[in-house]
């Protein structure tokens, strides 16, 4: 009998987290035996990126106060979570209609408001096995809470990295480590020619990169403040940022524009490039001679092994996961929270020495193609699936 597993995801766009997601789909249709089911809040890239599989897409819109929840909350953040909690119930009313109709075997959610309207559905789906899967370090204390006292409903939880996994609030379930996968196919060092035929300031410069999904503790405000100095020291540098801030979640509002004007406030003009939104970050990371990452937390740091996938060194804060991914001094460098001085030393050493960069890149592929691939991912979780799967 097929597996009929539910993955419920609280955003349709393509974030980090879905992109591991997309990969898991794809690839556990690809090895049968499985009926899948994605339910999403509306169409969007995810759901594109689906068509002409046999993965069944459903659109169920959530109360629009709830998807505006985001850890960032206020005194009104929390006036407006007890407002979303009023609208909720017709919400999971219509969700579980649809559980009830596809029936899983399994329900993967994938976000910290699909783990919340997951552990809301009736008591008496008996035959479904709940997973969570925690890709984000959850700091807000009100959250924390409420997802450790839902915790009971659960079968077990997936982490991203081992660091995760001694912070998530699920109690005494069990809980697995499964990196991320990355796609070491698509990220890999490519040829960058139509990007310097689109961005002409591109030509004869050093580029250090940023990319992703631009969001409050992603630190990117941080680098714009730390690289300039040695931006204005080293006008052959160019600082390119590349993503936009695409959640529409409290605390995010405006947050791309402020970037921006922080941009031109600190660094010297033509000195950095704002691309947004992009689909070629391959592209962009083979062009870079190095990225810069600085979170002021991150469970995994999916940008930077997709950095080292493709041959390019990475300075990154040294939290949460990204210890687990970047091997310091021999794929990148790894530098305490706030020590700019640090920051520009890594930086300058990379940046002077091509034989080292380029030793590092090297490292830094190899190290993601053994550790972070596709199909070790989908086997770890298969492996879960038939350990929870309660038929």
């Amino acid at each position: 009998m097929k597996q009929r597993i539910l993955f419920i995801n609280p955003f349709s766009g393509l974030g980090g987290a879905e992109q591991s997601l997309l990969g898991l789909i794809l690839s556990l249709e690809e090895r049968g035996g499985y009926d899948l089911h994605l339910l999403l809040p509306n169409e969007g890239l995810l759901s594109r990126r689906l068509k002409g599989t046999s993965v069944t897409v459903h659109s169920l819109c959530p109360p629009s106060a709830f998807s505006r929840l985001s850890q960032r909350m206020t005194l009104a953040g929390i006036g407006q979570l007890v407002g979303a909690l009023f609208r909720l119930p017709f919400y999971v009313v219509a969700v579980a209609r649809l559980v009830k109709k596809i029936s899983p075997t399994i329900i993967h959610t994938n976000g910290i408001k699909s783990h919340l309207i997951s552990a809301l559905l009736p008591l008496s789906l008996k035959h479904t096995a709940l997973l969570w899967h925690c890709r984000r370090v959850v700091d807000n204390v009100l959250l924390r809470a409420i997802l450790s006292v839902l915790s009971f409903r659960v079968s077990g939880a997936i982490t991203n990295s081992a660091y995760l996994k001694s912070l998530v609030p699920v109690g005494n379930i069990p809980v697995h480590v499964v990196y991320n996968p990355i796609d070491s196919s698509r990220f890999r060092p490519v040829s960058c020619e139509s990007l310097l035929q689109e961005f002409p300031i591109l030509k004869e410069r050093t580029i250090i990169l940023c990319g992703g999904v631009l969001a409050h503790g992603k630190g990117v405000d941080l680098a714009i403040r730390a690289l300039a100095p040695l931006l204005r020291k080293n006008p052959d540098l160019l600082f390119v940022i590349v993503g936009e801030a695409v959640y529409e979640t409290v605390g995010n509002d405006g947050y791309g524009q402020f970037l921006r004007n922080l941009a031109k406030e600190c660094l010297p003009q033509g000195s950095f490039l704002f691309t947004g939104f992009r689909q070629d970050m391959e592209r962009w990371m083979s062009l870079a001679s190095v990225c810069v990452h600085l979170p002021h937390s991150e469970a995994f740091g999916r940008v930077v092994a997709e950095a080292l996938a493709c041959e390019t060194p990475v300075v990154a804060h040294k939290v949460g996961g990204i210890g687990e991914i970047i091997e310091d001094g021999k794929s990148g460098y790894l530098v305490a929270e706030g020590v700019s001085a640090s920051l520009q030393e890594k930086m300058e050493m990379i940046l002077r020495d091509d034989q080292q960069r380029q030793a590092m890149g090297k490292a830094g592929r190899q190290s993601v193609v053994m550790r972070f691939s596709q199909k070790s991912h989908c086997e770890k979780m298969e492996k879960i699936y038939r350990e929870h799967f309660p038929g």
